[in-house]
């Protein structure tokens, strides 16, 4: 009956861990590249050159990220680049993200581990950043997980996760300081715990809550010893750290880049990047509150449970983080990441008290069903409310109808309380609630990682965002088939120098950056930015603008009109265009536009 449990167990773990890779890498490389992400993607690229041509690489410049431009660039010389491989390896991290849980099952229980690995798996600032090239993802899951391994004494697994960890960049940094703030605090206030003095389950003498199972619970640590080979570990770190770190010593500047890790962090203390800080706070409010709806309850009762040294640890994790994000001038909304995890961890100790039990009163089920409707019902009359028209006097109907739900919810569960008990009462809210949450969860984290992916209307994007490069993509490929018969190989010359357009015209052998075009010369593509436009270019070109660059239109933490950002994502935008010149005699039937052996237009 045990093994039978114990297998149902690991069967729920491999199910968030195939959902996160489901979820990670469905249509990874359909959206374009931000400049944020293309700045590091070009990196990988140019060591992707040097490599595929076995080239001098002391020239080329790794940033603070060495471990993803090293593998990444691996990668592009192995395969050809992509948008796809470009966030491959932060969404492999983000996949190996679930295995923390886990990891800490003998510290939160095995029901919250569970529940801690599907909100992971689920959560939209996680997935999203995880499909984010160059993102902060690789150094919180390398980290995290040689923290696990080293809980669970596997001394090669910690070497090699810790030498990772060390090569993903400043987001390490920014990440520890909340972590050790933690582990002191905890230390301080709460003293050395006999399990950590034995080695073992700090919850191995306690029994589950009502609906779970002790003899689940207790588990001897048969491959967990009093001590890890620490000198095992030191090897695997520094075997990993520099044949990563050197891509098997093709790059030693990679130990260089290694060092401007510390640097690069402290140079965001002087350099803002414009996000307010408050939107940090209103990106966990608008995108998480299922999360933080039971962590705040979690972290009031969590006092009186057996579990204090692990609620106090997470809340103070999870409190320094979005402190430190919030203070850091070059915060971003991705940066939250670090705070996610104990947020999660919080949760999840709250919401396995819920779970529900064998003998279940069906009127709990009932209510359930009933609260559900009912927050569907609100939903749908909030979206209305959008698109009402403004009154002048008297009372909102539709605000009276949506405090009407309110009110009914709660009757409906005084009078279950009531009429039954506070148990069925409460278990029948508590479900009710947490599935209209978890719908809610789903929906805004299919549109902030698909629908939307990296766009300013969600916060979890990096800005700006890049427009309409597929459209531009297609027109480059047909002139370039109709003038030379193949695709991207036309000469182009550009004086839009972006990283997003670099990594746009990557593959493109024959292109040019430059501030201004030369008088006299007719290059076959332009590519300038709207604000410059020429009209002496009208007589030899055909131009046609694409929305480029895509800002926020907003500077506040949140868009202007709150309900139709909040029930629609609507928001003000702020677009720069580029324009696309193609020179006249590449049209079928249209006169060449330059002399044959003149070399200059007439």
């Amino acid at each position: 009956m045990t093994l039978r449990r114990l297998n149902l167990e690991h069967i729920f773990f491999l199910l968030a861990l195939l959902l996160a890779v489901c979820l990670r890498l469905y249509r990874l490389g359909a959206t374009p590249l931000s400049d944020a992400e293309a700045r590091w993607a070009l990196q990988a690229l140019e060591v992707a050159g040097s490599s595929s041509t076995n080239g001098p690489t002391a020239s080329i410049n790794l940033g603070p990220q060495p471990g993803y431009v090293l593998i990444t660039g691996f990668l592009f010389s192995m395969f050809q680049s992509s948008n796809f491989l470009a966030r491959l390896l932060p969404a492999l991290a983000g996949i190996l993200l679930i295995i923390i849980p886990y990891l800490l099952r003998h510290q939160i229980g095995r029901a919250a581990a569970l529940v801690m690995a599907f909100g992971l798996a689920f959560d939209p600032g996680l997935v999203t950043v995880s499909r984010q090239a160059g993102s902060p993802m690789v150094a919180l899951t390398f980290a995290l997980l040689a923290f696990g391994f080293w809980y669970w004494r596997k001394a090669v697994l910690t070497g090699i996760f810790a030498a990772l960890a060390l090569l993903s960049g400043p987001s390490l940094i920014a990440g520890l300081i909340p972590l050790g703030i933690a582990w002191l605090v905890t230390r301080l206030a709460l003293g050395k715990s006999s399990a950590e003095q034995r080695g073992d389950d700090p919850e191995d003498s306690a029994t589950w809550e009502k609906g779970e199972h002790p003899s689940l619970e207790k588990e001897q640590h048969l491959d967990h010893p009093s001590r890890m080979d620490t000198r095992a570990a030191l090897i695997a770190a520094g075997i990993t750290f520099i044949l990563v770190g050197t891509l098997l010593f093709r790059f030693p500047q990679g130990l260089s880049a290694w060092l401007e890790m510390i640097p690069a962090y402290l140079q965001g203390w002087t350099t803002p990047s414009g996000i307010p800080s408050l939107r940090l706070p209103a990106a966990l409010i608008f995108y998480q509150p299922l999360a933080l709806l039971f962590a705040l309850i979690g972290v009031l009762f969590g006092l009186t449970q057996r579990n204090l040294r692990t609620v106090l640890f997470f809340t103070v994790w999870l409190i320094v983080s979005l402190g430190l994000s919030m203070l850091y001038p070059a915060r971003q909304v991705a940066d939250l990441v670090w705070g996610l995890v104990p947020l999660w961890g919080l949760a999840a100790l709250e919401i396995k008290r819920y779970l529900p039990e064998r003998n279940i009163h069906p009127v709990s089920g009932v209510l359930a069903i009933l609260i559900f409707i009912l927050m569907a019902l609100f939903w749908f009359s909030l979206a209305s409310l959008t698109r009402a028209p403004v009154e002048t006097s008297g009372p909102n109907a539709r605000l009276l109808v949506l405090l009407g739900i309110f009110a009914l919810i709660l009757l409906s569960t005084a009078l279950v309380a009531l009429g039954w008990s506070w148990h069925a009462g409460r278990t029948g809210l508590v479900w009710g609630v947490s599935i209209g949450l978890t719908f809610y969860l789903v929906s805004v984290m299919w549109g902030a990682a698909q629908l939307r992916f990296n766009q300013p209307q969600e916060l979890w994007g990096l800005p700006p965002a890049t427009g309409q490069a597929d459209l531009l993509q297609a027109t480059l490929n047909d002139l370039s088939d109709w003038s030379v018969g193949f695709p991207d190989s036309i000469d182009v010359l550009s004086t839009v120098d972006l990283p997003s357009m670099r990594w746009f015209l990557r593959n493109v052998p024959d292109v040019q950056y430059i501030s201004e075009v030369p008088l006299g010369e007719q290059p076959s593509i332009l590519i300038t930015p709207e604000s410059s436009e020429d009209p002496s270019l009208a007589a030899a070109y055909r131009g046609q603008d694409f929305v480029w660059s895509v800002y926020p239109g907003w500077s506040g933490a949140l868009p202007p009109n709150l309900l139709s950002w909040f029930t629609f994502r609507q928001a003000p935008l702020q677009l720069e265009s580029v324009i696309f010149w193609a020179r006249n005699d590449l049209f079928p039937g249209v006169t060449p536009a330059v002399e044959p052996t003149g070399g200059e237009a007439p």
